[in-house]
């Protein structure tokens, strides 16, 4: 999974920073796989709890990075972070019980959600961003 962030890639941001970090995502999510198809279910909240520390700091330099373009509105971007942080949160409570079935949906989610929103949301925001650095 982790070639899907390459510069030849329809995931490439152009932030070098931002895109190694997103193939972390995807190598994180390569190791949940594995863990499933294992039946590794034992590992399985602790494969999510690293997911969430790495969101978290995934987010972090994202935000640190907006931070420095407050003419640029990010809110949907942010608001997009705090869902899917509070989403892993849940996530967490269902691999407890132990449900094969719900833990490839958490997979399902976690892959949709990062392709999706590095597509839709990441690129067009870094985009923004060059495109305000190329007008200094």
């Amino acid at each position: 999974m982790d070639s899907k962030c390459t510069k030849r890639s329809f995931l490439y941001t152009g932030c070098d920073e931002i895109d190694k970090q997103h193939q972390g995502f995807f190598r994180l999510l390569e190791k949940f796989n594995s863990q499933i198809a294992d039946h590794e279910n034992s590992q399985i909240a602790d494969i999510i709890s690293e997911l969430y520390l790495y969101s978290i700091y995934h987010f972090e330099t994202e935000e640190k990075i907006f931070s420095q373009y407050p003419s640029i509105d990010f809110s949907k971007h942010l608001n997009q972070h705090q869902a899917f942080s509070d989403k892993i949160e849940q996530f967490n409570s269902v691999c407890l019980l132990d449900n094969p079935k719900e833990t490839n949906k958490i997979l399902k989610f976690m892959e949709n959600w990062l392709i999706s929103h590095i597509q839709k949301i990441d690129i067009a925001d870094f985009k923004a961003i060059e495109d305000f650095e190329n007008k200094k």
